[in-house]
This record gives structure tokens, C-alpha cells and sequence, in this order.
């Protein structure tokens, strides 16, 4: 089976969770039969200088690239406000899914879909679906969204978390645009891939009839257990994107309700952060005592395995947060608000903790620290969770059963 994925970003290097569930299908299904061709915009965000993909397939002797290719084309997506103004005042469109549209990505699109004969198309992502028009009249296969979140809700929820009058105005308008496309757009999949049990949920409320298929973010747990390692308890660790209003809504939130009474009980405790892209005012704003911030980093495992706990405060989002996965691939203590723990199916005391609550958080932090035994139990059982049900390989085998034609 020969598969076209579609990308809005370079899945790999993936130093990003959405990078990471797209190349970690893309390897997934490779390494069960498929031959992949990615075709992905190049952002100006997420440029990537020198695209290379690994040599070999990390389960095996077959060579990488004789299973999956990368084709990219820069584009630049970045905002204009003149063009995001003239959107609001003239078009229905949502913004930040026309500012994906782009000629030389069409184009390199149509002379993929003469040159190989392709047996379905996979996008990824609600912003790709822009491109079906172009699809279909070169195309007369299957086409697969795969959807990494139910859009509209994460502008739903920022606009509830905003508090800015006018902010809050547009991002209502925005989730409003963003759901009339997204729903419009169901009747254009001939399958849809979901990420959680939610999502997809939320894909049959709104009466998509298709071929439907929950293919959660999934991982080679192997390479991510490291055996021997004695993680500080002093080190707290914060993972993600810090041009993402969520996560900096979140960050922002842990460190005006929480940060200040942990520092004071425990004057050795640090908060470890890393995460791409952050603004200069929340660079100042994180100049904090104990805060220590690496920026980008290269090695996600690596700044992992500094600390014992994770915390993911969210409060905006759907799909499933991909670093609560990878954190508990490897052991960590996850401490995650209820709507950052959404999609994941983990018992809450057992695996992880979920909790709202500033205070209960702090409490809760301050007993690992007094008696770091009781991380023990949390981390087995994280462990065992992930490789239980989020285990790439049979995943993948699923995922390929469900992509066969009918009649194979």
C-alpha cells in the first residue's frame, strides 16, 4: 500500500508533540508494510534548514529510505495582520486555516498525485483539508483526515480563559468559523482518524457516518525506559511550546498559584522548563527564583530523565497531550490538570494525578518531595500503562487493517 501524508510542518525532526504523532504514524505504518510519501509545507515557524531522515528503521535492518520520503516546500504562514483583518471583514473562511493555502504547495501537490499512483491520502490536520479541492480533481482514491484534535474546542476554550475584550471577541468568532468548516468538511473524508476515544465521539455527535478508526499517539516505550537512572526530586518539569497560547495560559497559572508557596517550603526546589519560541515578556516573567529555563531543547528524554515529577496545567485543548505520554513512557510523576489528562484513558491516583485545584497541587507536590517512595508506585504503574495500550507496533498493525481496501 503506497500513502500519501500531507503535513502543515516537517515531522522530523519531531521536537514537537503534533511532529511527533505524525512521524510516529508515518514509522508505524512503514515499518508494517507501507511505503510513505510525505509532502509537508516548510514553515517559516518551524523551518527546518537541513531535512535528512534517519538511515534505518529503528525496529529493523530495512533501509528508512527505501520505505518513507520527505518532500517539503517552504511556505510562509506567518501572521499578517493586514491579511488576518481583510479575512475578518470579507470572508467566512477561518484564518488560520487559509493562511496554509499556498500555490507552490499546490502545485508540487498535483505533479505527486500524476507521477505515482497512490492508494489513499492521509491529512493531517484540519488545516490540509483546504487542499481537498485540488485532491480530488487529480485524485480519485481514498482520502483520510487524521485529526490531532477537535479544532473549534481549543478556540472554544480560549476564548473561555481569555479575559482580554477584544481577544476574547475574535477567538469566538474564530471557533465559530473554525466548526461550521470542520464540520462541513466531515463529507469530504472517506475515513477519519481520531486521536481519543473523545474525539471521536465528538466526530459521530456531529453525524459523520464514515469509516472511523481511534489511533491514539503511540511510541516504541524502548527507547525511551532508562535503566539505572537516579532522577532529582527536586526537579520539577515543565514541557511544551511556549508559542502556544494554552500552554502559556497554563505555565502562567502554576506559577502565580503555586510557584511562590512551594519555593517557600522547599527553598531548594526547581522548575525546570523548556519550550520553544516563548515571547519576551514571558522570558522576563520567567525570571523567577528556582526557574530554570533551557529554551528549545534537543533531546526531549534527555530533559526528561532531570526530574521525577511533570506538570501539564492546561485548561484549553483537545485531543490528547502527547508529553504526558512520553513522560509516563519513562516513569515520571504526571501532575495534570483535568482537561490536560483528557483523551487519556489512565486512572487518576494510580497512573498519574489530576487535579484543578492550586492548593490540592501544592499539597500533593510537597508529599513526593517529604517522601519520595511514594513516586514508586505512580512510576511502575505509568510504565506499564503506556506499554499496555499505547505500544506503536500493534497499533500500527491495527491502523494498516483499518486502511486496506475493502477488497484486500
Amino acid at each position: 500500500m503506497r500513502i500519501l501524508q500531507l503535513c502543515n510542518k516537517i515531522p522530523y525532526p519531531p521536537k514537537d508533540g503534533g511532529a511527533l504523532a505524525t512521524w510516529n504514524l508515518a514509522r508505524g505504518l512503514a515499518t508494517v508494510g507501507a511505503r510513505i510519501d510525505i509532502l509537508s509545507l516548510n514553515t517559516f515557524k518551524h523551518y527546518v534548514k537541513d531535512i535528512s531522515l534517519p538511515p534505518f528503521l529503528p525496529a529493523g535492518s530495512d533501509a528508512l529510505n527505501e520505505k518513507i520520503s520527505l518532500t517539503a516546500i517552504a511556505v510562509d504562514t506567518s501572521i499578517s495582520y493586514i491579511t488576518m483583518l481583510s479575512n475578518l471583514l470579507f470572508s467566512s473562511m477561518p484564518y488560520n486555516i487559509v493562511r496554509f493555502d499556498s500555490d507552490k504547495f499546490r502545485r508540487k501537490l498535483k505533479d505527486m498525485l500524476h507521477k505515482h499512483s497512490y492508494d489513499l491520502i492521509i491529512l493531517e490536520g484540519l488545516p490540509l483539508a483546504i487542499y481537498i479541492d485540488t485532491i480530488k480533481s487529480h485524485f480519485g482514491g481514498r482520502i483520510i483526515m487524521r485529526a490531532h484534535n477537535v479544532e473549534y474546542r481549543i478556540w472554544e476554550s480560549l476564548q473561555k480563559n481569555t479575559y482580554g475584550w477584544l481577544k476574547k471577541k475574535y477567538y469566538g468568532l474564530l471557533a465559530k468559523r473554525i466548526k461550521s468548516f470542520e464540520i462541513k468538511m466531515l463529507d469530504s473524508y472517506d475515513g477519519l482518524i481520531s486521536i481519543s476515544d473523545k474525539d471521536t465521539s465528538a466526530f459521530r455527535k456531529h453525524n459523520y457516518s464514515g469509516p472511523l478508526f481511534t489511533f491514539p499517539f503511540s511510541l516504541d516505550q524502548d527507547t525511551y525506559l532508562r535503566k539505572g537512572h537516579n532522577p532529582d526530586i527536586n526537579n520539577i518539569l515543565f514541557l511544551g511550546a511556549l508559542d502556544w497560547q494554552p500552554n502559556i495560559n497554563g505555565l502562567k497559572w502554576f506559577l502565580e498559584r503555586t510557584w511562590t508557596e512551594l519555593r517557600s517550603q522547599f527553598p531548594g526546589l526547581k522548575l525546570h522548563i523548556a519550550g520553544r519560541n516563548p515571547s519576551e515578556q514571558l522570558k522576563r516573567s520567567l525570571r523567577m527564583p528556582g526557574i530554570v529555563f533551557h529554551g528549545e531543547v534537543e533531546d526531549i528524554k534527555e530533559f526528561l530523565s532531570m526530574g521525577i515529577m511533570m506538570i501539564v496545567p492546561l485548561f484549553s485543548g483537545s485531543g490528547m497531550r502527547v508529553k504526558i505520554i512520553e513522560g509516563m513512557a519513562m516513569g515520571k510523576v504526571i501532575i495534570a490538570t483535568s482537561v490536560a489528562a483528557s483523551g487519556i484513558a489512565a486512572e487518576n491516583n494510580r497512573h498519574l494525578f489530576i487535579e484543578d485545584n492550586p492548593q490540592k497541587i501544592i499539597e500533593m507536590i510537597a508529599s513526593l518531595i517529604k517522601d519520595p517512595s511514594l513516586a514508586t508506585g505512580i512510576s511502575g504503574e505509568a510504565i506499564d500503562f503506556v506499554r499496555k495500550n499505547y505500544d506503536i507496533f500493534v497499533l500500527s498493525e491495527k491502523l494498516y487493517d483499518f486502511l486496506k481496501p475493502a477488497d484486500k
